[in-house]
């Protein structure tokens, strides 16, 4: 059984903007961090195609 793991990190937070780490604070995302989210979306949807053939995971 063939298997692909995409691991996806979040986009441009406030917080990294500035160079700090948030660990587990909820910082919003800037204008850059939107505009990567929503690349990252269209990728997925090319490279997945139908997401209920998958399995997908996320943490929160």
């Amino acid at each position: 059984m063939e298997q692909t793991i995409y691991l996806i990190r979040h986009g441009e937070t406030v917080l990294n903007s500035q160079g700090r780490y948030q660990g587990e604070l909820d910082s919003p995302l800037t204008s850059e961090g939107i505009k990567q989210v929503k690349q990252v979306s269209k990728l997925l949807k090319i490279v997945v195609g139908n997401p209920k053939e998958r399995e997908l995971i996320s943490s929160p």
